[in-house]
């Protein structure tokens, strides 16, 4: 009996600690599964809440931001509509969003702004919108052509693949000078120049090419050309003092009006009535050339054209001999210098027909130097800037040319024996002074 309690009680033990072995873990995985069922329950919905938060703050910002920029372009672009002509503000806008916003203002129709990128500041006139989005076009790179009552917009770099070679052969400007125009237009890299035919190769897009013609069109004409003639006169200053100038007066007003185009004009006061005094003075040279006491050295006459220089040289050119020092070798080498008379003239002609003009005036004198076995210059130059009316004479004088002369007059034969030979000829030093006069009258033809 005893035995048999035994067995029942280990039997009893082994069932219970079977049941605790098998059905506890059951029930603790049981309570675990719960619980992570409701923690993650509350971390969805936690989740769900902070991403419906961070999504609606995120929407908030995006939403913000596109709102601050949509204002921001808006700000940024002033169009006033009530100047003439129209004007248009923009600081730091969108460059795509300023041509909409001036469609828009005026109801165009607009194509491919979708290229413009960028954003831009800047104050733009003109006539038309039409011609304000052109402005743009020309400042930002972008063309500007208008088709069936649109406009349509192309982007320089969109329109790469479109551009073609374009020759310009400009019937009176040199082409260098073109180049500098067309620059304000076109990039300096996309031309080329020939100097040789005058042209000027261009690789353009098609609104380039149109902006390229209407400029060639406006300033491409047939330069005008002024005559000038000058009247270059040696005369004693000696007999210049004694003599002076015989000047002739004239009581005229602003309303004279003088036939001769030999007189030189000097403006100075008003009268009561606010029109200009004259007084006219007219070198009378036809006594001081017939008593032997002035020359007429040259009277040159030559065209130039507007803007280019006119040079007039009466004289020669003379070796000059220079040194030079080359590795420890030293060369000598000749050039020629002008000397004489010579006098540079640039005339630009100005609106109401009158000359502005640009005067270098110089009288040189080459004298050997013995010592030096070269020869030394005396220089006298004047330079200035005058505005003359048509054929108005400029005086241009105090260049002065001294001369030292050696004159001896002897009795032939006699003259020349040694010694007694002084007794039969006679030497003479003089020192001359040569004042040259330049008179100058600019003529338009």
């Amino acid at each position: 009996m005893a035995k048999n309690r035994v067995i029942i009680k280990i039997v009893t033990l082994i069932a219970v600690l079977t049941y605790l072995f098998l059905v506890g873990p059951l029930v603790v995985l049981g309570n675990t599964k719960e619980e992570m069922s409701t923690n993650n329950l509350r971390n969805n919905v936690t989740n769900s809440v902070s991403n419906n938060e961070n999504n609606s703050e995120s929407n908030s910002v995006i939403n913000n931001e596109n709102n601050s920029e949509s204002n921001s372009v808006i700000n940024s672009v002033d169009i006033n509509k009530d100047k003439e002509p129209i004007t248009i503000s923009v600081r730091n806008g969108s460059l795509r969003e300023t041509v909409l916003g001036i469609c828009r203002s005026y109801g165009i129709s607009v194509i491919g702004v979708e290229s413009l990128k960028g954003n831009i500041t800047a104050t733009v006139k003109g006539e038309s919108p039409e011609e304000v989005i052109q402005e743009l076009g020309r400042i930002y790179h972008f063309s500007v052509s208008k088709q069936h009552n649109t406009l349509l917009i192309e982007s320089d770099e969109s329109a790469l693949e479109n551009r073609e070679l374009y020759v310009l052969s400009p019937e009176h400007l040199p082409a260098e000078s073109l180049k500098i125009v067309m620059g304000t237009v076109v990039k300096n890299d996309k031309m080329a120049v020939l100097s040789e035919q005058n042209e000027v190769i261009m690789h353009l897009t098609s609104g380039e090419k149109r902006r390229v013609e209407t400029l060639v069109r406006a300033i491409d004409k047939e330069p005008k050309q002024v005559q000038l003639e000058a009247t270059i006169i040696a005369m004693e200053q000696s007999y210049a003092k004694e003599q002076g100038f015989r000047w002739s007066w004239l009581s005229l007003t602003g309303h004279g009006d003088d036939k001769t185009n030999s007189y030189g004009a000097v403006t100075f006061g008003k009268t009561p009535s606010g029109e200009a005094y004259k007084f006219f003075v007219k070198p009378e040279l036809s006594l001081m050339e017939s008593s032997g006491k002035a020359v007429l050295i040259a009277k040159p006459s030559i065209m130039a054209l507007n803007g280019e220089t006119a040079h007039i040289l009466i004289g020669e050119r003379i070796p000059v001999i220079e040194e030079s020092e080359v590795n420890g070798e030293r060369k000598r080498s000749t050039r020629y210098e002008e000397v004489g008379i010579k006098l540079n003239y640039t005339p630009i002609i100005t609106a109401d027909g009158g000359v502005d003009a640009k005067i270098h005036a110089e009288v040189s004198t080459p004298i050997m130097v013995s010592e030096m076995k070269a020869y030394k210059i005396s220089t006298r130059q004047a330079h200035t800037r005058v505005r003359l009316q048509q054929g108005e004479v400029l005086v241009i004088g105090g260049l002065m040319d001294n001369r030292d002369q050696h004159q001896i007059q002897k009795v032939p034969i006699l003259g020349d024996i040694p010694l007694l030979g002084k007794l039969f000829r006679h030497s003479r030093k003089t020192k001359d002074s040569i004042e040259m006069l330049m008179l100058v009258r600019a003529t338009v033809v």
